[in-house]
């Protein structure tokens, strides 16, 4: 689970299968400049074929977890998986 602090507290949820084979990065700068706050400072997922909403900016805190939770967008009814292309809701 990946905590995000802005606007609100989030939690993201991502397989670390997905994230060891995709190579997933945590992006801290983008164009050789240290990334803005408005771009989520201090560090932002980078989840390639993911929707937006697993693109968590402002994220503070890491957590691995045994069991799959469901974070903010995914407890509201969008699909945990988010694969870019499935239907992105249940």
């Amino acid at each position: 689970m990946l905590s995000s602090t802005r606007p609100t507290t989030t939690l993201l949820g991502l397989p670390l299968d997905y994230l060891r084979v995709e190579k997933i990065l945590l992006a801290y700068g983008i164009n050789d400049v240290t990334l803005p706050p408005e771009r989520g400072f201090p560090l932002q997922v980078v989840a390639k074929g993911k929707y937006g909403y697993k693109w968590a900016k402002w994220v503070t805190e890491i957590e691995v977890v045994a069991e799959e939770r469901r974070g903010f967008w995914e407890s509201r009814g969008y699909s945990n998986s988010a694969n870019v292309g499935e239907f992105p809701f249940g």
